[in-house]
């Protein structure tokens, strides 16, 4: 069946996971790559597939990205997945509802449990992640240059049945790696309207150790084990490493 859909994939550097994000994509028969300049196998792995691959304009900004491969779609609705994202078969199914019905919302929310150290968590700051990734194709722009969003005008719902698995860090050393890239983009888009140097020392006492209790233990990332507690650490040191280089920035500019 020819759904009104397609779903696009921002992709750089993906051979390691793009596979099994288009393997779990058999039920859409339109899908758009679009590279953000790849030096692997990946486009090479996309075309096996069949799929159409575009390639993006160079910039940091990950909702440019976004925007420009939405330009490209033809059809209602898109549905956006990242490249290290799974789609399950009861999310295909509900999303498979969702384009074919004549009752639908016009954007919908995908709950998305995170893989870490090989287990899922169910629980902590990613046990409870929401994301605007299907919509109708022209109502509405992404945001924000790091952590992009997607503005939807109209009215939005939830999809209560399937889930996207995420595994975006497969050892410790890949996360470590992009913490430098992303805290970068992050204060460049804070910097726009900083907060004084006052709070960010408050903050980086306190956030990061607010941060570990709140995942940990309002969230129950204890139930997740080992994995959901070291992930905890990690999102703190992440959120840390933010308002040190923020503090760094504010002194230079000031």
């Amino acid at each position: 069946m020819n759904l009104p859909l397609t779903i696009v994939i921002i992709n750089k550097n993906s051979e390691q996971t793009l596979t099994a994000t288009l393997g779990s994509l058999s039920f859409a028969s339109s899908i758009l790559i679009a590279d953000d300049g790849s030096t692997d196998r990946s486009r090479e792995i996309a075309r096996e597939f069949g799929t159409k691959v575009i390639s993006l304009h160079p910039t940091h900004s990950f909702a440019q990205k976004r925007n420009e491969a939405l330009s490209h779609v033809t059809t209602p609705w898109t549905f956006f997945i990242d490249s290290d994202e799974i789609c399950t078969q009861e999310l295909a199914a509900s999303i498979t509802d969702i384009v074919t019905s004549e009752h639908s919302a016009d954007g919908y929310y995908i709950h998305r449990n995170d893989v870490f150290m090989g287990v899922p968590l169910l629980y902590g700051e990613t046990g409870h992640m929401w994301l605007l990734r299907l919509a109708r194709t022209d109502s509405g722009i992404w945001e924000r240059d790091v952590h992009e969003v997607w503005k939807v005008n109209g009215t939005i719902r939830k999809i209560k049945q399937g889930i996207l698995l995420h595994a975006p860090h497969p050892t410790l050393d890949s996360f470590f790696s992009m913490v430098n890239i992303y805290t970068e983009l992050e204060v460049k888009e804070r910097s726009k309207h900083p907060p004084s140097l006052f709070a960010l020392y408050l903050q980086v006492w306190s956030f990061p150790l607010a941060k570990f209790f709140v995942n940990v233990c309002v969230r129950q990332g204890w139930r997740d084990g080992f994995e959901g507690i070291a992930h905890a650490y990690c999102m703190s040191i992440y959120s840390l490493v933010v308002r040190i280089k923020m503090i760094e920035y504010l002194r230079k500019h000031s």
